[in-house]
């Protein structure tokens, strides 16, 4: 029986996490929307 691939996809305003080219990591997650409907991240 073959291996089921695990979906790896965020579903909208989990964020995401990425690593930087000099090795460090960054987070990045919404927190709403402002004016002109464009997301906010913190």
């Amino acid at each position: 029986m073959p291996k089921r691939k695990r979906n790896t996809k965020r579903g909208k305003g989990e964020g995401s996490v990425f690593e930087l080219p000099n090795g460090t990591w960054r987070g990045k997650v919404t927190v709403g929307y402002d004016e002109a409907g464009k997301q906010r991240f913190r």
